[in-house]
């Protein structure tokens, strides 16, 4: 929940201090979370250092028959990052988390959303994923279900 006095800042014509887009990429292989701020310059939020790694995120749009799940591409500059990714094992799922803060206290998180990130691709200028629970949701219930491959004497033919 954003404090009114954020959100009265966002709706200023001239907004002095603006806000940051923080981005944690987490997954159980990595020494520690990849954090990552849309920006020029690395920040301190909450103790913990973001890296300057210019970003865009797509929030998720509402669509009919679709699970709702944001885009994000990540400028792929050095190879810091792509050296965590490709040391991942494969069908690995990362855990994503953007938070929005104030530049004024980047210590106070006024909002935050974690998903899934999923089907991540790189090249040489761009790392993109999506960010949604789509890939949880599409996901069996159980390990075995009785249908007529597995449990073939319960069915009628």
């Amino acid at each position: 929940m954003t404090s009114p006095a954020f959100t009265a800042a966002l709706q200023r014509v001239n907004d002095p201090d603006g806000a940051l887009e923080l981005l944690t990429i987490n997954h159980a292989s990595f020494d520690s979370p990849v954090r990552i701020v849309n920006d020029t310059r690395s920040w301190v939020s909450g103790g913990a250092t973001f890296q300057a790694f210019p970003f865009r995120l797509t929030m998720p749009q509402e669509v009919g028959g679709e699970a709702a799940r944001a885009a994000i591409e990540i400028d792929n500059v050095g190879r810091d990052l792509m050296a965590d990714l490709e040391a991942l094992p494969p069908g690995a799922v990362l855990m994503a988390t953007v938070q929005i803060a104030s530049r004024a206290d980047p210590d106070t998180v006024e909002w935050s959303w974690s998903a899934p990130m999923v089907g991540v691709q790189a090249n040489a200028a761009v790392i993109s994923a999506s960010l949604g629970v789509d890939y949880i949701m599409r996901q069996q219930a159980v390990r075995l279900r009785h249908d007529p491959i597995t449990s073939p004497g319960i069915f009628q033919s």
